[in-house]
């Protein structure tokens, strides 16, 4: 393995997986493709080079031209996963580090939740019909996809009639169980449903603050959360970066929210606590301990300390008090790279 193409380097994840890569070896080259023109010269210091997609071109001429010198692709979001899945065929399959027919079944919650239950992994209740649903807090959100965009908070017997309609004409939306508990993810590297670095961390921060993506977190002990993401990972045959999140509730029972099947936000998490990128470049098991460092996304976990100090003070202050904790791209150490995420 040596050359390391990313797809979406406008993303600060992709900082972060080439800042975990280029830790291994210096041999190894990661290039970035982005169709952010602003990205494609303001980009990551730890990306050997950025190519930049001409949205009017076709991306798959444009990968088979690039196919000679490409040893591994790695679509860093969904939206350039959902591209991959139109042309994954045309191109070499073990160049892909991606699968797009479990790629569609990991990101459509509908059908993912529906296989949790069939594995007897714990996942809150879906209500097909308004009329059935109970008198309790509920969330409604899009199918596909994993975002904290459109998702909406009700309670039927709280919310006026108008509301229940407006929420009876959303289309491509689910109603699941609200889960009252704290935020929590488990993650890792898969070959051919093989885990690899399974790791569980804790949300302390999100943004938005009452649900959304996570900007402080630490590292959380769960078997039955790793059991389920080596459950889920062998069904779906899964072979590639997976993020599964969770709630857990006040009697400590984790419960599978929906998965993320590429590169997540905190991966940062992950790849200063585990081995997880450099058991993806050897595809070994490295057996290693656990760390115990917490990480945060600048500049919104700013934003959420400061918002939350009205609503979640211990949280914020924590942040605050936090001498080691560590940003998942630093303005100080790669400003290109910090900045780069603000031309998505």
């Amino acid at each position: 393995m040596k050359n390391i193409y990313l797809l979406g380097s406008e993303s600060a994840k992709a900082a972060v997986l080439a800042q975990g890569i280029s830790r291994i070896s210096t041999e190894l080259q990661v290039i970035g493709v982005t169709k952010s023109r602003f990205s494609s010269r303001i980009y990551s210091k730890h990306l050997n080079d950025v190519l930049r997609f001409e949205k009017d071109v076709s991306l798959l001429p444009f990968l088979m031209a690039l196919k000679p010198g490409i040893d591994v692709v790695i679509p860093v979001t969904s939206e350039w996963a959902r591209f991959l899945c139109t042309v994954s065929r045309e191109l070499i399959p073990e160049k892909i580090l991606f699968q797009g027919d479990s790629f569609e079944e990991l990101d459509n919650k509908e059908f993912f939740c529906s296989t949790l239950m069939e594995l007897s992994i714990r996942t809150p209740m879906i209500f097909k019909a308004l009329e059935d649903l109970p008198n309790k807090k509920l969330v409604a959100k899009p199918v596909i996809g994993a975002s904290s965009k459109g998702v909406i908070y009700f309670e039927p017997s709280r919310n006026t009639s108008t509301e229940l309609h407006n929420l009876r004409n959303l289309s491509g939306y689910i109603i699941q169980d609200f889960i009252d508990g704290f935020g929590a993810g488990v993650s890792g590297f898969c070959i051919s449903g093989e885990s690899y670095s399974i790791y569980c961390h804790k949300r302390l921060m999100e943004w938005p603050i009452k649900g959304g993506s996570s900007t402080y977190r630490e590292s959380f002990q769960s078997e039955e959360l790793e059991t389920a993401f080596a459950t889920v990972a062998r069904h779906f045959n899964w072979t590639g970066f997976l993020m599964l999140e969770a709630k857990i509730d006040r009697d400590g029972n984790p419960w599978i929210i929906e998965a993320n099947p590429r590169i997540w936000g905190s991966l940062r998490q992950s790849t200063e606590n585990t081995d997880i990128l450099r058991e993806f470049v050897l595809q070994r098991h490295l057996n290693s301990k656990c760390g115990s460092r917490r990480t945060f996304q600048s500049p919104l976990a700013y934003v959420s300390a400061m918002v939350g100090i009205f609503c979640r003070p211990i949280d914020s202050i924590k942040f605050a008090k936090d001498a080691r904790k560590m940003a998942d791209v630093s303005f100080f150490r790669d400003p290109k790279g910090w900045m780069s995420q603000f031309g998505r």
